[in-house]
Order: C-alpha cells, then sequence, then structure tokens
C-alpha cells in the first residue's frame, strides 16, 4: 500500500511545476529545475541535445546585445490601491556565447510599486517569486499587495516577470534556447534589471524557488545585495524534482499520522489515508470534471479535470497554508465524496 502511495507523489511531482504556473512555459522547467550547483563560469545540466544546438547554430553569427529598459502600460489587469510602473527589458537570450543563437534576444516584464513616500529608501525589495514558473504580475492584487503593504511606507518593490514565463516574451519552441533558462541567466537578468533603473543596491525578498535565484545573485552580483530575506529555501546544490517524492511522502505521513492520533480528527474521517488515496487511484482511471469554474486570469469560465495529479499536487500546496491545516481533512473527506470544490 506505501509503495503504491508513493508511486503516486513520484508520477504527480512534475505535476505541481505545472499547478504552480508552467502550463505557458513547460520548456522552462527541466532547464531551471534540473541544474546542479554550478560553478560561476559552467554550464548548468540540461536535458538537450547539445550536438543538435551545435550543428543547428554552425555558421550563425552569435551576438550578446545590449540590455534595453522601456517604460510601457502595465500589460496585466490591476484593480489594488498600490501606484504602479511597469516597463519592458531586452535582454541576451543567452549571456554565453558558446549556447548563443543568431537572435538571442528576449523580452522581460517587470512592475515596481512605488511607495506613497516621497522621499523613499534608495534600496528597494526585489520580490523573486517560486516555482519554477508561477505568474508573478498576474497576482500583483490578490497575492502580492497584501504581503508588502509593511514594505511600501519606506521603499518601492519591484517585481520581475522572469523568463519564459506569462508576459515576458517566450521564443517559438523551434527557435528555442533551452540552455539559457536557468538559475544563473534569472539572476543576471536581475542584475540588468537594477543597474537599468540605476539602483546600487535592493533588498532580494525570495521564496521557495525564488530563494535559489536569490542565493544566485548573492553569488554571482553580490555588489548589488543590501540584504536577502529567504523563506522557504532551496539550497543551491538541492536537485528539486529528485527530492519532491520524498517531501511530499513526509508531508503526507505528517498530515495522516496527525489526524489517526487526534481523537476527533480521526473518529470524523476515520482510515483517512487508505480512503484518500483509493479516491486518487480512481481518479487517475476516471477523472473527474468541474464545469463553469472562473478563471479570473481571463475573466471567464472553464471546465477543469481533476485527475489523481491535480489532487496530490493541490494537497501539498494546501500544507503551506498553517492556517488551513485543521481544515484538511474535512478537505479531503470533502474530496472522496466527490466534492472537489476547495481544490478547484
Amino acid at each position: 500500500m506505501i509503495n503504491r502511495h508513493r508511486f503516486l507523489l513520484f508520477r504527480s511531482t512534475l505535476f505541481v511545476c505545472l499547478l504552480l504556473g508552467c502550463l505557458s512555459s513547460l520548456w522552462v522547467l527541466p532547464a531551471v529545475a534540473q541544474e546542479v550547483f554550478p560553478a560561476p563560469g559552467d554550464v548548468p545540466l540540461v536535458p538537450v541535445d547539445v550536438q543538435r544546438y551545435t550543428r543547428r547554430r554552425a555558421g550563425e553569427q552569435k551576438i550578446i546585445p545590449a540590455v534595453t529598459l522601456t517604460p510601457t502600460a502595465c500589460p496585466f489587469v490591476y484593480t489594488g490601491t498600490m501606484t504602479l510602473d511597469c516597463g519592458t527589458l531586452a535582454v541576451p537570450e543567452s549571456r554565453d556565447l558558446l549556447s548563443a543563437d543568431s537572435t538571442n534576444s528576449l523580452t522581460l516584464t517587470y512592475a515596481i510599486a512605488r511607495s506613497p513616500n516621497p522621499q523613499p529608501q534608495s534600496d528597494p525589495v526585489f520580490y523573486l517569486n517560486g516555482g519554477p514558473g508561477s505568474h508573478t504580475l498576474d497576482r500583483m492584487g490578490d497575492a502580492w499587495e497584501p504581503r508588502f503593504d509593511i514594505f511600501l511606507p519606506q521603499r518601492d518593490i519591484i517585481f520581475l516577470e522572469i523568463r519564459g514565463i506569462s508576459y515576458s516574451d517566450t521564443s517559438p519552441a523551434s527557435d528555442l534556447n533551452r540552455l539559457a533558462y536557468n538559475s544563473r541567466e534569472i539572476a543576471a537578468d536581475v542584475y540588468d534589471l537594477v543597474t537599468a533603473l540605476g539602483i546600487e543596491q535592493v533588498n532580494l525578498f525570495g521564496i521557495s524557488y525564488g530563494t535559489r535565484i536569490a542565493q544566485t545573485i548573492m553569488r554571482d552580483y553580490p555588489a548589488i545585495v543590501r540584504s536577502a530575506t529567504l523563506d522557504g529555501v532551496v539550497p543551491l546544490e538541492v536537485d528539486m524534482l529528485a527530492d519532491a517524492p520524498l517531501l511530499y511522502d513526509s508531508a503526507f505521513e505528517h498530515l495522516f499520522v496527525r489526524c489517526e492520533q487526534t481523537a476527533d480528527c480521526n473518529t470524523a474521517h476515520p482510515d483517512l489515508r487508505t480512503r484518500f488515496f483509493d479516491t486518487a487511484d480512481m481518479l487517475s482511471s476516471s477523472p473527474a470534471v468541474v464545469n463553469d469554474v472562473y478563471d479570473p486570469y481571463r475573466n471567464i469560465t472553464v471546465s477543469v479535470q481533476v485527475n489523481n495529479d491535480f489532487l496530490i499536487a493541490h494537497l501539498f500546496r494546501m500544507l503551506y497554508r498553517t492556517d488551513e491545516l485543521n481544515h484538511i481533512p474535512g478537505y479531503l473527506e470533502a474530496a472522496i465524496n466527490g466534492n472537489y470544490d476547495v481544490f478547484i
């Protein structure tokens, strides 16, 4: 039974990255998430055919284009109270001529939440989101504004949509240079944006995978870092995908054991572990469909397919919310009975 459960967790690991925002950029994930602890001059290990890239680029004129900052209107819908300035940053897709191609350009989108203080501190906060693959700019109102009101009285806050995600330009699949999508290049993007804005130092604030970017910035560009806050650290030497199944297993085991050892929970939700994984098994062969789900990003209603990967991945995300922990057994009971609303 446990082996079956662990197989489900292992298979669901890859799905988490889709859930966190990689749906629009599946090709980014392997290059970002499977890199190893690189020395400053090393090329991260990525699952690409290097010989194919070498053949395709043979004879091409390789260039490292100049970085260009352009203020623009914000491309996303925002209904919050912060004052936002947006723009684009044209950067090299690859800063390594060995892996660069003849186009080698990429356009990133950023937003700056302005402090209401007429004389804010000169060192803004630079927020680094998780994932890899989570959208940043789409969540300016519902997620980030309540979290950053502590900083705004004194400092601006900079948000960057990292390469390959949402409003930051992606290359067509046929032209994609996978070697250029990794933490080292993202760190260089942050450095280029900071310097292009004329800022000497920033206060890095990274969560989850964003802590890995922050550590890479601290390693490669220490001069721009005044301070760094790392929430949910992903060390540089950790292989995120390889370790994820064990993390899932440990977290779920803690949840189920806690319920079994708590009289009220065990009475209300007996044998929760087995019944939950039986439900996941059932959804693997016969996914459920929930209709009329509102998508706030596109302002439309959609149908959502709920399979075992979806269910397990959403449960894992719930475990991040300490205010929800006591409610999770009830949510699982609802899912076992065919109600998936809280997981959508």
